[in-house]
């Protein structure tokens, strides 16, 4: 990303922002699964797919503007539902760190691939959606 952002970059993070505030207001009163039924609901934007630098762009702004809170699961909803407002097939998981059973984490895959995550392995996925074939 160029220094400050492309006017592309800075839309994907401003979509980032909205849809973590969104997820925020909605999740106490919504059950996960309905709301991850209701990003997956089809939407004709015609947006192209963020890079993961307007993620992370999204993610500072959201961090700074105290927009919902700053946990894994709030990130990995807004990342997952900014990539499938732009279509693309990604897989939210939630998993158990096999070595502390307390510890649990959110994230999205794309291609099979943890997205902006490090070292996942001892992290066992609990639930998966869409759920694999």
């Amino acid at each position: 990303m160029s220094r400050g952002g492309t006017l592309r970059d800075w839309r994907a993070a401003a979509s980032y922002v909205v849809a973590r505030a969104r997820i925020a207001r909605a999740y106490d009163a919504t059950p996960l699964d309905d709301l991850l039924r209701r990003i997956d609901a089809p939407r004709s934007t015609g947006s192209r797919a963020p890079t993961l630098e307007a993620i992370r762009l999204g993610e500072r702004a959201a961090r700074l503007a105290r927009v919902g809170p700053d946990t894994c699961l709030f990130r990995a909803l807004a990342r997952y539902a900014v990539f499938r407002r732009a279509g693309r097939d990604v897989r939210f998981v939630m998993g158990v760190d096999e070595n502390d059973g307390t510890r649990g984490h959110a994230w999205i895959e794309l291609d099979g691939r943890a997205v902006l995550e490090g070292e996942l392995r001892s992290y066992r996925p609990t639930l998966e959606h869409p759920p694999r074939p």
